[in-house]
């Protein structure tokens, strides 16, 4: 969306429709003149500039191929608009011709829809032929004769088609730069209530899941921990049942997790520190935080600082914010091999971390809608240890988290292998 307003383009079949409608007035008031009035012009050179627009244009629409055109060809159309006009008004009596007024259409249709480059190109070629006409022509026919009009009305003429055209060219320009910025952010605007509408959805899923999935963990705790009583089980059996009771209450405190109201804080949290919410921490111990429940043994956790003063930037340790880095970082462990390093950078503007891992990066597939709910490369991977059920729900909850701190998500591969998210943060 950042581009959508910025790269605005012409639709070629407007710009032709436009100069057919050109083309039927032109050809109506030289023959209305001509033959109804009865003006002479010199309808034969009147005749052939109209047919040169026509003729372009018919050539224009049988090698239309793509529904819109570049600034530099439609900056060659109008300005070859701007040219054929000017010839025709030569030919009729110059600015004094009550036509010369159709100089300004060129220049409204670019100042409205094209980049200011080629409104300014479009500007000064329009003051060029305007300052041309109002000196070479031929002269104005009215009422059979030839009559010259007074200098004082020429100069008067020249000067109002100009002050006109600079004008409407600066007044559209930005005009229509304002509605861009306010239909940006109106898109913008309704992207993010999209987003949240779809987070408050997911919200209400969790509390249902919760809810429905207590009973049944509830009753695989109570055997799980009647089977630890029994003696006649091998070791082996033994050890996997305290490995179940354990992953059961692990089970139970997140689904208790999900059941406490936003912002509340963990119950690990309450008398700590952390439930302090003027309490700033550097952005390495809020990684730490959010990284400690998903560590592992086999993988090594790195982080490395390339900042540039010893100043380490804090974060206030919100639950959104670790929740948001902690989905980053389960995803980076689970699909490790050997290590999961976080770089924390910076530039003129803002912070940048960096968590990278040595696994098989992301599907070029679904790389570019990573974010979305319900897109994951999990599935792509199964046979990756830790790897679980992937709904493709962890990166879009921390998109959304972070967003509340004004944190924009990058995902890529890294170059020597395997997943890399940026984050980066506004200073």
């Amino acid at each position: 969306m950042t581009n959508l307003f910025k790269d605005r383009q012409l639709q070629q079949r407007t710009l032709i429709f436009i100069r057919w409608l050109a083309i039927c007035g032109q050809l109506a008031a030289i023959l209305a003149v001509t033959f109804i009035f009865g003006y002479y012009l010199p309808l034969a050179w009147c005749l052939a500039t109209v047919g040169a627009l026509a003729l372009v244009n018919l050539i224009a629409n049988i090698r239309r191929s793509r529904p819109f055109v570049s600034d530099k060809v439609a900056a060659a159309y109008l300005s070859f608009d701007m040219i054929q006009l000017a010839f025709l008004l030569y030919l009729t009596g110059g600015i004094n011709n009550p036509f010369s007024i159709l100089m300004l259409s060129p220049i409204t249709v670019s100042a409205t829809i094209l980049s200011k480059k080629v409104t300014t190109f479009l500007v000064f070629l329009g003051l060029g032929l305007i300052a041309i006409l109002s000196f070479v022509h031929l002269r104005l026919p009215i009422g059979g004769e030839i009559t010259l009009l007074p200098p004082i009305y020429s100069w008067g003429l020249l000067t109002a088609l100009c002050l006109s055209l600079v004008f409407i060219a600066v007044y559209l320009t930005v005009v229509s730069a304002d509605s861009s910025r306010l239909s940006k952010a109106l898109l913008e605007m309704q992207k993010l209530l999209d987003q949240q509408r779809r987070l408050s959805a997911l919200g209400a899923q969790a509390a249902s899941a919760a809810h429905a999935l207590g009973t049944p963990l509830g009753t695989i705790s109570i055997i799980s921990k009647e089977l630890t009583h029994e003696k006649t089980l091998s070791p082996a059996v033994q050890e996997d049942i305290r490995l179940l009771n354990s992953e059961t209450r692990r089970c139970q405190e997140i689904l208790a997790s999900l059941g406490k109201k936003p912002g509340q804080q963990p119950a690990e949290m309450e008398h700590s520190l952390l439930n302090d919410p003027f309490t700033q921490l550097p952005i390495s111990a809020v990684l730490e935080l959010a990284a400690e429940p998903y560590r592992r043994a086999d993988i090594r956790w790195v982080v490395e600082t390339k900042l540039s003063s010893d100043h380490m930037p804090a974060l206030l340790p919100k639950p959104e914010i670790l929740q948001g880095l902690g989905n980053l970082l389960q995803n980076a462990f689970q699909f490790a091999r050997t290590e999961v390093k976080v770089v924390i950078a910076e530039n003129q503007q803002h912070y940048i971390i960096r968590i990278q891992d040595d696994g098989w990066g992301f599907s070029v597939d679904i790389l570019d809608r990573l974010g979305e709910p319900y897109i994951s490369t999990g599935a792509l991977h199964r046979q990756q240890p830790y790897s679980g059920q992937h709904l493709g729900l962890g990166v879009f909850i921390a998109q959304s988290s972070l967003a509340t701190i004004s944190a924009n998500l990058f995902f890529s591969n890294h170059k020597a292998g395997g997943a890399q998210v940026t984050i980066v943060l506004p200073k």
